[in-house]
């Protein structure tokens, strides 16, 4: 059970964030970067989480 409800986070990780997190060159992130970053994560965390409490009540 804990491995399914999991299992959509691990997808977001992996098709999401890691990507927002790649860049094409070594620098370093700035501020601005990282504050989108961290806003483009929370939007698709609090979507999954919106779509994992629909399923429960179905």
């Amino acid at each position: 059970m804990i491995e399914k409800s999991n299992q959509p986070y691990n997808e977001l990780l992996e098709k999401e964030i890691m990507p927002e997190i790649e860049r094409e060159s070594a620098e370093q992130l700035t501020v601005e970067e990282l504050k989108q970053m961290v806003q483009n994560v929370d939007n698709v965390a609090s979507e999954y989480d919106q779509k994992i409490e629909i399923s429960k009540g179905l």
